[in-house]
């Protein structure tokens, strides 16, 4: 079998970045008023949409509040980045193995936030597109892999 290119996921696939979403989730909480909201109860609740993990963290149920936090939680992400992201083990030697083929990155979380950390493990370059929340419907929307094809 013969593939045109591949494709990853980014968040917890290529790289551990939970810590560094849960930090950027109680900055947005705190941000904006929702002092309550700690690391611990973000962390559990990483992943899914992100409007709803906010307020789940926050207790909060009302979902206009849910969409602007999550706009917020974009403008921390930007601002922020996720500055402690680390590859997963064997993630640099699979890369490495792959390295004939063309690689893309289909993400919910945004492009910025991605390439600084491909930039910082020195990465980057592998990838010849990457395609963020800005760019296309998050998953399971095959968007972003057309995007990318």
């Amino acid at each position: 079998m013969t593939y045109a290119a591949l494709l990853f996921d980014f968040d917890d696939c290529l790289f551990f970045t939970v810590d560094d979403r849960a930090r950027n989730s109680v900055l947005t909480l705190h941000e904006n008023g929702y002092h309550e909201a700690t690391f611990e109860n973000a962390k559990m609740r990483i992943g899914g949409e992100t409007a709803l993990r906010l307020l789940a963290t926050a207790g909060i149920e009302d979902p206009e509040i849910g969409q602007r936090l999550a706009l917020h939680y974009e403008e921390v992400n930007r601002r922020e980045g996720y500055p402690t992201a680390y590859p997963y083990p064997e993630v640099l030697q699979t890369l490495d193995a792959l390295r004939d083929y063309p690689m893309g990155i289909f993400s919910a979380s945004i492009r910025e936030a991605i390439e600084g950390v491909l930039e910082r493990h020195g990465l980057r370059e592998r990838f010849s597109a990457i395609v963020g929340l800005e760019d296309a419907e998050p998953k399971p929307s095959p968007e972003g892999i057309l995007k990318l094809c």
